[in-house]
């Protein structure tokens, strides 16, 4: 906690975040009073490492704002699982109410598929905020490969994801998902895995959504492996 001195203690203000789903821990008042938000802040050990205790070690949040003809034209995630998994849909803060793809795209950095395509309109509120979206089409993923998802604006007019920046890549360990989750983008179709600019030092504010999660470990008395799944 911190505690304002007896005397000449000025202003004090903690940095906070909205979280999409808010968990433990959260900012309370001296009445312990539960705040809406989440504290940016990280504890950090001796040999560097970050630990992840759900707090948001970030310097600031960055709204991307961008339409079909604005370069980088798609932009969002890069990411990795420990275990075999099936994405489902996005958790997201952002502003999303112009036409958009949101694209998937396999370990070669080429192979793309639209999972969702929304339309004009399409959002939680008046502004920008926490929204979940979830896919019409649901992508079974391997363990410990990479993969992205990312937003394509299919029109001029400009949709808003916000993009969260650390002061070192060490930091993304104090998040979920660690350092196997960045921000990444590319101009136009891209012709090969190269092709993609990854950022360590900034991710996508959210979240992804799955439906079944297989922990590899159920084996049967037969010798045949079954999942499990939760969901």
């Amino acid at each position: 906690m911190l505690q304002a001195p007896g005397t000449n203690f000025g202003n004090i203000r903690m940095g906070s975040l909205q979280d999409i789903n808010l968990t433990f821990p959260y900012l309370i008042t001296v009445t312990t009073t539960k705040g809406g938000n989440q504290p940016v802040a990280l504890v950090q050990m001796d040999d560097g490492s970050v630990p992840n205790l759900n707090m948001w070690p970030i310097t600031a949040p960055v709204n991307n704002t961008w339409g079909s003809g604005t370069s980088p034209d798609r932009r969002g995630a890069r990411f990795r699982l420990p275990g075999p998994a099936r994405l489902s849909g996005i958790a997201l803060y952002g502003d999303i109410d112009n036409p958009v793809d949101i694209v998937f795209y396999d370990s070669d950095g080429t192979t793309a598929t639209v999972l969702a395509s929304l339309i004009s309109g399409y959002r939680a509120g008046t502004v920008g905020g926490p929204q979940k979206i979830i896919f019409n089409t649901k992508k079974t993923l391997l363990a410990n490969t990479w993969y992205r998802l990312v937003f394509l604006p299919t029109s001029a007019s400009s949709i808003v994801i916000t993009e969260l920046q650390l002061t070192s890549a060490a930091y993304q360990t104090g998040l979920p998902g660690g350092d196997s989750f960045m921000w990444t983008t590319v101009n136009g179709a891209p012709g090969s895995e190269a092709a993609w600019t990854n950022t360590t030092t900034s991710r996508m504010y959210g979240g992804l959504v799955f439906d079944q999660i297989d922990d590899g470990a159920s084996v049967n008395t037969t010798g045949a492996t079954s999942g499990a799944y939760i969901g």
